[in-house]
């Protein structure tokens, strides 16, 4: 479990020396501090980050740090709210949260259930 600056718990459903690269779809990275900081320093979320990157699995990101960065090789990371290149998702902040996670549940599900969900939301397009 992690506590966000904002003190949102989030509670992750495997430690990560539990994880089994060759059973996930991808890796989606949490923002706000001090989690985004503290990433960087976990040598195995490193090496996980760098085997989806090889492997084109999905990598997503809120605001990822530099060292994260250095591990999207040829992704084009330009400051807009939400940035996708090929299997990398990338978002500047905290206000990108919904246009991120509808950018995630796209890639995974398509363009239909992302539609769907947003208008659950009450979000527009």
């Amino acid at each position: 479990m992690t506590k966000q600056l904002s003190k949102v718990k989030i509670v992750s459903d495997m430690m990560i020396n539990e994880v089994q690269i060759e059973s996930i779809d991808g890796i989606i990275l949490p923002g706000g501090m001090p989690g985004t900081s503290n990433l960087e320093k976990c040598e195995k979320l490193i090496n996980i980050i760098k085997i989806c990157a090889e492997k084109k699995l999905l990598i997503a990101a809120i605001f990822p740090d530099a060292e994260i960065e250095k591990c999207l090789v040829g992704a084009n990371i330009n400051g807009k709210d939400v940035n996708i290149c090929e299997n990398i998702i990338t978002s500047k902040g905290p206000g990108t949260a919904f246009q991120f996670a509808f950018s995630v549940v796209e890639y995974l599900r398509g363009t239909q259930v992302k539609q769907k969900f947003s208008l659950g939301m009450q979000l527009s397009q």
